[in-house]
């Protein structure tokens, strides 16, 4: 008998809260999730026999009640659910209602909240399997278990299992050194239509990958000094023209560091540029990797937009992240990108250990200095198992593992923490809203905002955020 395989992005009801601004953050638009489309791509690739549904319930908005006659009309033998550890409320949700829809099914919780906690995310009620770390082999090597009258659980590195009582963690398996080997997404599983941008002069976003990992020091990052390694130039052009040919004209790169590895970069660049697409593209990327060259050839590909990690225009400040770059590096980028037509994009921290209301304020000053286009200001949050997390715990401004705490018993009245100061929660969050607010209402940025809409989508993706930005509450 054929095996039946539901992947699932879980309805979003208990969303613990983020350091982003919190409901621009929940209610955004829907984003792809390329971490589940990936493992379902390369089990599909790898078993043809095998039948492979995907289920993203943020963006088909599909609830629980739905979600559950889902299950119950495809009755699937195994249910994998992807998690970070702001949804692992809802994911371990999901799973036990696979379970009560079909008891027959087996559930499986991968993502990143299973990586950082895979034995208590295993401990939960409902929960069969984890999958720790990158995915796409391992799930592969579960379901070929499954197929067995007696599955090697035991042999599948990177998976977690339940033996009768005992809960079984496999060792870890390897990164995937040559990203080539894995099939690139197919967004043919879902209705790639629903995905967008609100910044996208596009109605419809796709997000791809050309690396994974980071070799750089910020202490507030979850992959801090991770291994880097890269797709070919040839793979990332294949699928660039893959989804052209469909009708995708506008895409975002959710690398860390689209720029990282210079001559990688600038044969991607003139590759796309040779194939005269009309296309545009965002990136994420560092201050200090760029120049005049990069970023000329980024704009003569399609590249419209840039993410600046800024975080802070202190140079105590940047200091105390591990950031290794400084505020003349960023206003020097910002005014390139100015000349040259890209737009620049500055990711802003708020609340940094010791920063005062006037510190923070005054990054609104430092903002307009280096003319960005746009920004988002996160409160300071030390996530789990962080350098920044450790390091507060170490310093005494963080008394026990709250994170800990709540990977054992997730609840969904569980509020995450900020960084412990002279400030209330309260107070910090209403700060972060008044500086959004200020920053968006200043006229440079509002004009800039009307100029850049190109279709009824973006226009009602811009009126809803504008909404949230004016009345936060």
């Amino acid at each position: 008998m054929k095996l039946k395989i539901l992947l699932v992005v879980p309805p979003e009801e208990s969303y613990i809260g983020a350091s982003a601004h919190q409901k621009v953050e929940k209610g955004r638009e829907s984003r792809p999730k390329l971490g589940i489309l990936y493992v379902a791509t390369y089990l599909k690739t790898h078993q043809p026999d095998v039948e492979v549904k995907v289920l993203d319930c943020t963006a088909e908005d599909i609830d629980f009640k739905q979600y559950k006659l889902v299950v119950r009309e495809y009755e699937p033998d195994l249910v994998g659910i992807t998690a970070v550890t702001f949804t692992i409320v809802d994911a371990l949700r999901a799973s036990e209602v696979a379970k009560t829809s079909f008891p027959q099914a087996r559930t499986c919780i991968g993502g990143f909240h299973a990586t950082l906690y895979p034995r208590e995310t295993l401990a939960q009620p409902g929960v069969d399997f984890v999958v720790f770390g990158e995915g796409e082999i391992t799930f592969d090597e579960l379901v070929r278990e499954l197929k067995k009258p007696i599955g090697e659980f035991k042999k599948v590195l990177g998976l977690g299992f339940r033996r009768g009582p005992d809960l079984v963690i496999n060792p870890s398996r390897p990164l995937v050194n040559n990203l080539d080997i894995l099939p690139y997404p197919d967004y043919h599983l879902v209705n790639f239509h629903k995905y967008s941008h609100v910044l996208s002069k596009d109605a419809t976003t796709l997000a791809l990958e050309s690396s994974r990992g980071c070799p750089f020091s910020c202490i507030f990052c979850d992959i801090r000094r991770t291994k880097f390694r890269i797709r070919s130039a040839g793979s990332i052009i294949s699928e660039v023209l893959h989804w052209y040919e469909q009708g995708v004209r506008s895409f975002f790169w959710v690398d860390d560091n689209f720029v990282m590895g210079r001559e990688r970069l600038l044969d991607i660049c003139y590759r796309l540029k040779k194939e005269s697409l009309k296309i545009d593209f965002k990136i994420s990327a560092r201050v200090d990797l760029i120049d005049r060259e990069i970023l000329k050839t980024l704009k003569d590909a399609g590249c419209t937009r840039i993410n600046f990690g800024v975080e802070t225009g202190y140079p105590k400040f940047l200091d105390y992240l591990q950031k290794g770059i400084t505020p003349q590096q960023t206003e020097d980028v910002f005014r390139l990108c100015k000349g040259i037509g890209i737009e620049a994009f500055a990711y802003m921290m708020l609340a940094l250990p010791g920063e005062t209301d006037q510190e923070m304020y005054d990054e609104l000053k430092y903002l307009r200095r280096i003319g960005a286009t746009y920004a988002s200001f996160s409160v300071c949050s030390p996530y789990p198992k962080t350098a920044l997390f450790q390091k507060l715990l170490e310093e005494g401004f963080i008394k026990h593992d709250y994170w800990q705490d709540f990977a054992n018993n997730p609840t969904k009245d569980f509020v995450m923490p900020l960084v412990p100061g002279e400030y209330s929660a309260e107070q910090l969050r209403n700060i972060q809203a008044d500086i959004m607010r200020k920053f968006y209402l200043s006229p440079h940025v509002l004009i800039h905002r009307l100029r850049e809409i190109r279709n009824l989508r973006q226009l009602l993706n811009n009126i809803r955020l504008g909404l949230k930005i004016l009345w936060p509450q």
